[in-house]
């Protein structure tokens, strides 16, 4: 809901969304209609269509040890 509204009130242009859940295709569209591009972050095998739906997509498995903070002993 957060993209939606700030979205009405132009409040960026370029939006990331982590998740691979499908149901969020049609904001995607919505979005970038009005010209905010999507970029998806999601696990490798998941979310295939809602990442040829937005912009832009990365893999997160394969930036997991450059954001993983240490483990604290």
């Amino acid at each position: 809901t957060d993209m939606f509204g700030l979205a009405l009130k132009e409040a960026y242009d370029v939006g990331l969304l982590v998740t691979s859940d499908a149901d969020m295709i049609p904001m995607v569209h919505y979005l970038q209609d009005r010209k905010i591009k999507v970029i998806n972050a999601a696990w490798r095998d998941t979310g295939v269509d809602l990442r040829a739906a937005c912009w832009a997509s990365f893999i997160l498995d394969d930036i997991m040890d450059e954001i993983s903070l240490p483990r604290l002993s």
